[in-house]
């Protein structure tokens, strides 16, 4: 009887810590990214062979976020080798002469000229919205929102554009006094997931 009793504690047991555990799951799964996307259905973005990625504009407080963030962008497409991309050393000598370095100031017609100049396809803009750390209790984790949009050199047109946001809470971490994920992956992790909405087609 004594041994029946404990195999049943012993089962209850388990049951609540696997109740706790799909529970906590579900918790940790609701905080995170939101993402909004278009693409040009009228455009094989994949066909493109070479782009040109510009310096980020930078909406936040944070000194330098926007090199940080061109840096990542441009990692990211280059390691997954949809696309060449132009030496950004020539992208920035482009803009410092046509435009005294203003991305804001490039229009169809400077557009044109980047894209003879550097033998680009497309030009890739983007800004970082958001770039904060928030608190919950002591428990802090980074916040970072980006927009991005590829735009066609040859007919000036918007052929994929996505904005979203991603942040480092995760409620095993707050609750176990762990640290969040730092500001370089989910800024890594964002940028994955943006630039995967260029690739995704419905069925």
């Amino acid at each position: 009887m004594k041994s029946e009793t404990t195999n049943l504690s012993r089962a209850v047991t388990a049951g609540i810590f696997l109740g706790l555990f799909c529970l906590m799951s579900l918790l940790s799964g609701c905080a995170g990214q939101d993402m909004r996307y278009y693409r040009d259905e009228n455009v094989e973005i994949e066909l493109l062979q070479r782009i040109a990625v510009l310096p980020f504009a930078n909406h936040t407080k944070t000194k330098l976020v926007e090199n940080r963030f061109t840096n990542i962008v441009t990692t990211e497409i280059l390691s997954r080798g949809t696309f060449e991309v132009a030496n950004p050393g020539d992208v920035l000598a482009f803009l410092r002469e046509e435009v005294n370095g203003d991305v804001s100031a490039v229009d169809a017609k400077v557009a044109r000229k980047l894209g003879r100049a550097l033998e680009v396809g497309a030009y890739l803009t983007g800004a970082v919205e958001l770039y904060d750390e928030e608190r919950n209790g002591t428990y802090t984790y980074p916040v970072i929102a980006v927009t991005m949009q590829l735009i066609d050199i040859r007919s000036g047109r918007i052929i994929w554009q996505a904005a979203g946001s991603d942040t480092g809470y995760d409620t095993w971490s707050r609750i176990f006094g762990l640290a969040s994920s730092d500001f370089n992956l989910i800024s890594f992790r964002l940028a994955r997931e943006l630039l995967d909405t260029m690739d995704y087609q419905e069925n």
